[in-house]
């Protein structure tokens, strides 16, 4: 689980967290990384005056009835400061843009490093999506009810609407193309409703697939 370091969405997925630790046969079982490059764009504020959030203790209290340990990246005052500490005000347009740039780096870097990983330890449930195992030969890709042979290692990121919008215009348009500009009214983006779930399949070096965008059908 990738998740964003604002209370709300810690609170979304702690009933969550508390059911995979409760019915699993050890603890811990989840992995959780609360990035601080990963919160909602503007930032935090009240009335233009900047809130600094909740630092790694204040997160670490938040998630304790679940009994996960979370680790932390992208905390640019460090994990001991609020999440939103190093701002001076609230973040403009252009500064989400650079932060959503800098966020799909450190996403790539981190799933390249989960592929190379599972190859390191022949793992069976990271495969490159166009490679067809033996067992796959006579599935039907149209019937989804089908039971599917393969198993397959899943990154859940919990984030925001909008934030997630300028995350997936870097992961389609990578990082030369489709910035925003102040002074153009109608800006290019997602649609990403706060409940959405879009799914992405990656084959490693920054390849995505889109397989789904926006879905609400829960």
């Amino acid at each position: 689980f990738i998740v964003s370091p604002m209370k709300r969405t810690i609170e979304t997925i702690l009933p969550t967290l508390t059911a995979l630790n409760r019915d699993s046969y050890r603890e811990n079982s989840c992995d959780v990384i609360i990035n601080g490059l990963y919160f909602e764009s503007e930032g935090c504020h009240t009335r233009e005056q900047v809130e600094p959030g909740m630092n790694a203790n204040d997160i670490q209290s938040l998630l304790s009835p679940s009994g996960v340990n979370a680790s932390f990246t992208g905390f640019q005052r460090g994990v001991e400061k609020g999440w939103y500490a190093h701002a001076t005000g609230p973040e403009t347009r252009q500064e989400s843009e650079e932060r959503a740039a800098k966020f799909y780096l450190w996403l790539v870097e981190h799933l390249d490093q989960q592929l190379y990983e599972a190859e390191e330890q022949d793992a069976v449930d990271v495969f490159d999506a166009g490679v067809t195992l033996p067992e796959e030969e006579d599935e039907q890709d149209h019937d989804r009810f089908a039971p599917r042979n393969r198993r397959r290692r899943t990154a859940i990121c919990i984030g925001h609407g909008d934030f997630m919008s300028l995350v997936l215009k870097r992961i389609i348009a990578g990082l030369g193309h489709a910035v925003e500009r102040d002074t153009v009214p109608h800006r290019s983006a997602f649609v990403h409703f706060n409940t959405g779930i879009t799914e992405l399949e990656y084959f490693g070096n920054g390849r995505f697939l889109v397989m789904s965008s926006n879905q609400v059908p829960h």
